[in-house]
């Protein structure tokens, strides 16, 4: 089983918010990046959300997204979401 580490998590949340607003392509994101502070509509947000369900093949609940205001938060609640389903978060990349 292949354990996701942190800074794996990172990236794939980095290629989520890519996907949704390419322009972000050349933006450097760090965990310590806030999402508010890129410019993305509500919507997007909600895109981002949806692709990282995706990505990590887990379910988000609305409660979790008042939490994210940083990647680094977004990636604690995959982490606990990962934790919680025992699964290393094999998602539609990891089947790729």
């Amino acid at each position: 089983m292949n354990i996701l580490d942190s800074s794996e998590i990172d990236e794939r949340i980095f290629k989520a918010i890519r996907k949704v607003k390419p322009s972000l392509e050349s933006v450097p994101l760090t965990p310590s990046t806030r999402i508010r502070d890129l410019g993305l509509e509500s919507i997007e947000v909600l895109t981002v959300v949806f692709e990282m369900e995706e990505e990590f093949n887990v379910s988000i609940v609305d409660q979790q997204l008042d939490t994210f205001r940083t990647v680094e938060e977004a990636r604690a609640v995959v982490e606990k979401l990962l934790a919680k389903q025992g699964s290393p978060g094999t998602g539609a990349a990891a089947a790729s």
